[in-house]
């Protein structure tokens, strides 16, 4: 993940850095399940295991960051959820796998997603800024390509009930669409309709990958959605950087 490494910030001076910076952590949450998944079923182990230990660094000086920032009562009501809420979700992912933890983990890192969703949307409410609406949707597909990875993953390792494959349609659904909103958007540049297209390429080889359980098909799963990953980054990114941002 050194890519979205490498743009998060710590400090945060504008509504969009940290409308980008709070909705990371949106995809930190699920990122950090599938990583701890992907250790389980042994598949790129030691990229599993280094990306686990990075996304937990980062989510932890991202809620800092967010904590100096947050210009309201609200807000920083929330990141103090957050926080509470983080503790029992550190402590199961810093044991050894556990596939009987795994539904239990599944539910914490959901509810801590809930929370920072609703964290990037009162920060988004708090600007006014309507090209930051862009930055959400971007942000939030970052996110979308860990769950959908993350439930796959899950689903890989037994937990395959009609719930979470319902959530996997969910979220297939979602990102797709969401797409779709971003391609038409009036304020995208040449080079934003350009990546844009290039996560649309990088979706369609995800979706095939997905349709299909075999073992060598997890590892592409991984691959792939590491590049959606790091495509709609740069993307956010773009829209941040954008004039009214």
């Amino acid at each position: 993940m050194g890519d979205v490494l490498g743009a998060a910030q710590t400090y945060i001076l504008s509504a969009s850095s940290a409308i980008n910076t709070a909705g990371r952590q949106r995809m930190l949450t699920q990122r950090m399940v599938k990583s701890y998944c992907q250790i389980g079923l042994d598949v790129r182990r030691d990229e599993a295991d280094a990306q686990l230990r990075d996304a937990m660094i980062l989510f932890e000086s991202q809620l800092a960051g967010l904590k100096r920032y947050a210009p309201s009562r609200e807000i920083k009501a929330i990141l103090a959820e957050i926080e509470a809420d983080w503790a029992p979700v550190r402590a199961s992912l810093s044991r050894p796998y556990d596939k009987n933890e795994l539904r239990r983990l599944v539910e914490l890192s959901d509810n801590l997603l809930a929370k920072s969703h609703k964290a990037v949307l009162l920060i988004e409410q708090t600007s006014g800024k309507p090209v930051l609406r862009l930055v959400n949707v971007a942000g939030r597909q970052r996110m979308l390509s860990q769950r959908v990875a993350k439930l796959y993953m899950c689903r890989q390792a037994g937990l395959n009930d009609a719930a979470l494959l319902k959530e996997l349609e969910r979220a297939k659904d979602e990102f797709k669409s969401a797409l779709q909103e971003l391609k038409t958007a009036p304020q995208n540049t040449p080079d934003i309709k350009a990546a844009l297209d290039n996560a649309d390429t990088q979706w369609q080889l995800f979706e095939h990958s997905l349709a299909n359980p075999d073992k060598p098909l997890e590892v592409m799963v991984a691959i792939t959605s590491e590049k959606i990953l790091n495509i709609m980054d740069r993307i956010t990114a773009m829209y941040e950087n954008l004039p009214g941002g």
